[in-house]
């Protein structure tokens, strides 16, 4: 096998740097009180975390790497697997590109039924070998098909790669992130574009305009209700899931490209310079959350019965989601832009730093959001409660 320029650059530079998983002692361990650290492990020199980790039967999915558009040869990244309890690898695959070349890994995984799906393709989840490849963004896994997005539009194909059905002329360019819910497949794209697709056959269903941006933010849907972020028109927009109508909008002063998050029919989103709490039948405001320093907000929070999990500039912040008031916060070395998961009383996230971090969540926490968009098959954002 003929190897480019770059992967052999890539190779000499990650043996100089690559942790040795069998002999280096990459993970520190600390004392696991509430809000403190139970271990964090070191990815790999350079690396940054902004993958959002899935916990899924005891292991933490994540992906991590580092871009040189100067140097290409100095990029890049890996897919790891790592044990949930001693923060110990399991596996790790370096990561490239359709092209061969290494590349970073950006996406967040989507684990169903021992499969690992990022935003090239399927894995195996317990080895991390490659099943198919296709070049997407991070995708939601529904009923047996996956559902991607790309500059070519909105794809459908079976677990094994075959084509379902695919966008035609007046859906191409680049979409969100798809969100699947009842049935439905719903997105925006860089027109200012809101569509919603039968899952089974791609017929549109409905479309909703916003003001066109180059930022689009992924959609959420619960209770019959989509909900999204528009920067521009700097709303909150809440529409009827069948329909399309809208039902309410709220104005968020520097709104970001969050996915909004929903539990017992409470929404929580940030923008640059808060996170807000609104009733999702009317949108009405239970509470605001002032950051103390302004913050380009990309990280969506994790929700649980009690407390808001959330990465803001260098910190996990937790609050509670009652009243919005701060219980602890855990400071990083970098910028957290790792949206957290939590499982069996722990809070798992990345940061820029290039660790991945367990923090103990408090004693009487039993939430459950075990990856980015809740639940295994991101397909929602909640229970519906």
């Amino acid at each position: 096998m003929k190897l480019s320029a770059n992967k052999i650059l890539f190779l000499i530079i990650f043996s100089l740097f690559a942790i040795n998983l069998s002999s280096c002692n990459n993970t520190e361990y600390g004392e696991g009180t509430p809000g403190e650290l139970v271990w964090r492990t070191f990815l790999q020199q350079y690396d940054k975390v902004n993958s959002s980790p899935a916990v899924v039967e005891g292991n933490v999915y994540v992906g991590s790497g580092h871009r040189n558009d100067t140097l290409p040869g100095l990029t890049s990244g890996s897919i790891n697997c790592i044990d949930a309890e001693s923060g110990l690898f399991v596996w790790r695959k370096l990561y490239s590109n359709r092209y061969g070349n290494p590349d970073y890994v950006w996406s967040s995984p989507a684990i169903v039924n021992g499969k690992l799906y990022l935003h090239d393709g399927a894995y195996d989840a317990g080895t991390g070998e490659e099943i198919w490849e296709l070049e997407i963004k991070t995708p939601a896994v529904a009923n047996g098909y996956v559902y991607l997005t790309s500059q070519a539009g909105i794809t459908c194909v079976a677990d094994n790669r075959t084509m379902i059905w695919e966008t035609g002329e007046g859906y191409t360019g680049h979409w969100a992130d798809p969100t699947v819910y009842d049935g439905k497949v719903y997105s925006r794209n860089e027109n200012g574009k809101v569509a919603c697709f039968d899952g089974l056959t791609g017929t549109v269903i409905w479309e909703f305009m916003v003001e066109v941006s180059n930022y689009y933010p992924p959609l959420s849907a619960s209770n019959g209700r989509v909900f999204f972020q528009s920067l521009e028109d700097e709303k909150m927009f809440c529409l009827n899931a069948d329909n399309g109508t809208e039902l309410w909008s709220y104005s968020i002063n520097r709104p970001t490209d969050a996915k909004p998050s929903i539990i017992n029919q409470i929404l929580y989103i940030s923008s640059v310079d808060n996170l807000f709490s609104l009733n999702i039948q009317d949108g009405s405001e239970n509470w605001v959350y002032s950051y103390e320093t302004p913050y380009n907000f990309e990280p969506s929070p994790a929700l649980t019965d009690k407390y808001v999990y959330v990465g803001v500039e260098k910190s996990l912040l937790c609050l509670n989601r009652q009243t919005g008031e701060k219980v602890w916060s855990y400071e990083t070395e970098d910028s957290v832009d790792s949206s957290p998961a939590v499982v069996d009383g722990k809070v798992y996230f990345g940061s820029d730093d290039g660790w991945l971090y367990c923090i103990k969540a408090l004693e009487d926490e039993d939430g459950y959001w075990p990856m980015y968009g809740y639940n295994p098959a991101r397909t929602g954002s909640a229970d519906e409660e």
